[in-house]
């Protein structure tokens, strides 16, 4: 049974990461967007952006991809396609405005400043990626994950948790 559940421990344990993430995050700019912008190079700032430019950048379009190319097709074909549309549709607007964000975070890390109008645009589409992630890990845990645990046998979920595993290395 262990082994059965393993690509929901992974998802369940990237959503609980991400949310600590996320987390620091928005108190990051809660705490600087009623001042000015922070000291892009001080240590902790260095840190989370470059936290956050992997989180997005590569962790959670693998994630994405993994659902979509893996797990999407196996829960409508299991009568789960209500759901699958509304994940999907999170997954479009989480990438919209992470393409919106990224291009921030990586000019605050290389120039180490942002024009005003750049650092307001990261202060509430920030805090909108905050939220639409979250709010989407909140349903997938409460959604996909209970499903796949009934839909996957104990070889389909190993074979999905190596192949994706196998993508982070």
């Amino acid at each position: 049974m262990e082994s059965r559940l393993t690509i929901n421990k992974c998802l369940s344990c990237e959503h609980r990461e991400l949310s600590a993430l996320l987390g620091s995050f928005r108190n990051f700019l809660r705490d600087n967007g009623i001042k000015q912008q922070p000291m892009w190079h001080q240590p902790l700032s260095a840190k989370l952006l470059s936290d956050l430019r992997s989180a997005f950048g590569f962790n959670v379009p693998k994630h994405f991809a993994l659902e979509e190319n893996e797990l999407f097709p196996i829960l409508e074909e299991a009568g789960c396609g209500q759901l699958v549309e509304i994940l999907l549709e999170d997954h479009k607007l989480i990438t919209e405005i992470i393409q919106i964000v990224m291009p921030l975070l990586d000019k605050a890390q290389s120039a180490g400043l942002l024009s005003e109008d750049e650092w307001q645009t990261l202060l509430r589409q920030g805090d909108a990626l905050v939220t639409e992630l979250t709010a989407h890990a909140e349903k997938e845990d409460a959604g996909m994950v209970p499903e796949l645990e009934e839909i996957l046998d104990k070889a389909q979920a190993d074979e999905i948790y190596h192949r994706y595993r196998s993508l982070s290395m």
